[in-house]
Formats: structure tokens, C-alpha cells, sequence
């Protein structure tokens, strides 16, 4: 394979890819997902623009990659995290949070991408990608640590579904300004939050038995 300036063409392909992405994460964070254009976003990165067409096959395909780029640089992150914290709810959680929250500020671009997930239709479908894979998360890390106690398999994929989303749109909204209090403070009742609901799957259960047993009494 022919070498051009010591890179491959395969490598060279693979810089210029990365290198859109990073110019379409600049543009995002500066004017939003709805403003991706090939030639702007050519120009930003210094290539012509039929390099564009070698790694995507649209602007869509490549807001997807970027961000794809970050979400998963953020999950790896995350099981990082939950692989060296202590295996106690409350710190797992805790040191969960404040990695994502460290991971967030790490750039200064990320927060306007994690806003245009929450709002922006050409990422809903991300938006339910993230929620799936982050409940699934939740999931694995409830039963591993509580294991049955935790409840039914259905409560405990409902109230990880349901914390999972309003976690997501609280720190949306903090980012947004529309909460006013410290960074300290909001993860202190995000584990709060997260503690005390895996606490309440029991009382569910134990509110949803009467409901349950007398569905079976009138199946018989």
C-alpha cells in the first residue's frame, strides 16, 4: 500500500474523517444540529469538498458519527468508572455522576450537544439509544448489587427506564440554566434520587401485589 507522508491511504481517509467530525462538533456546538452544511463543513475542517463524500454519505450521517464519537468516548467512561468504584449503591452512583458530569465539562462543546439530544428531531432516535443502553446500565448495576431484593425484573427495567429519563432531562436542564443550584448540589440529590427509587421498587411491589393477586383470582 502506497505511503504518503508516512500515513497509509487507508489512514489518511481515517484522519480526514476525523477531521469532519471535529468540524461538525465546532459547528454544532456553535449554531446547533440544524446547521450542518457539506461545503461549510468541509471548509471548517480544510478539505475539499469531495472528501466529504468519501466517509458520509450526508450531513444526517455525519451528525449521527459525531455523535456517536461522543457518546461512546462517555460509555467507556462510565463502565471504567463503575468497574474501579466500590461495589456499594451510593458510591457506585456517585462516582458515576461525577464522572459524567466531569466528562461533560471536559469540552466545551459537549454541552450544547447533549441539549441538542434532548431537543432536536434529527437525534431522536439517539436520544432512545442512549436511554436504552444507559437503563440497561442501571439494570446490571442494580442487580449486581441488590440482587433479587431489587424486585421484578419488570419493576426493576421500569423505574431504571423512568430514572434514567428524568436524569437525563435533569441535567439537560441544569445545563440549560433552568436549574440554580451547584454542580455539588445537583449530583448529591441525583444519587439521593437514585438511592431512594431503587428503595421504592419494593413498595411498588408491594402496591402492585393485591392488583396482581386478584388478576390471577379472576383468571381461574
Amino acid at each position: 500500500m502506497a505511503v504518503h507522508r508516512g500515513l497509509t491511504a487507508d489512514q489518511r481517509r481515517e484522519q480526514r474523517r476525523g477531521q469532519l467530525i471535529e468540524a461538525a462538533f465546532d459547528t454544532i456546538a456553535q449554531h446547533g444540529v440544524g446547521n450542518l452544511r457539506v461545503r461549510a463543513v468541509s471548509a471548517r475542517a480544510g478539505l475539499n469538498d469531495r472528501y466529504f463524500y468519501e466517509s458520509f454519505r450526508d450531513c444526517h450521517e455525519l451528525l449521527i458519527a459525531t455523535f456517536e464519537d461522543q457518546f461512546n468516548r462517555a460509555l467507556t467512561g462510565i463502565m471504567a468508572t463503575v468497574a474501579e468504584s466500590p461495589p456499594e449503591l451510593k458510591r457506585r452512583v456517585q462516582a458515576v455522576l461525577e464522572f459524567a458530569f466531569a466528562f461533560i465539562d471536559g469540552d466545551p462543546r459537549r454541552p450544547r450537544l447533549l441539549i441538542e439530544l434532548q431537543t432536536a428531531e434529527a437525534l431522536v432516535d439517539r436520544r432512545h439509544e442512549v436511554i436504552d443502553v444507559l437503563t440497561q446500565v442501571m439494570i446490571g448495576q442494580v442487580r449486581a448489587l441488590l440482587g433479587e431484593a431489587a424486585g421484578t425484573d419488570d419493576n426493576v427495567m421500569m423505574t431504571a427506564l423512568t430514572v434514567v429519563g428524568g436524569l437525563l432531562e435533569l441535567t439537560t436542564q441544569w445545563y440549560r440554566d433552568q436549574i440554580s443550584v451547584s454542580r455539588p448540589q445537583l449530583i448529591e440529590f441525583m444519587t439521593a434520587l437514585v438511592v431512594t427509587t431503587t428503595d421504592i421498587t419494593g413498595a411498588l411491589e408491594r402496591q402492585l401485589a393485591p392488583r396482581s393477586r386478584a388478576g390471577r383470582r379472576k383468571n381461574l
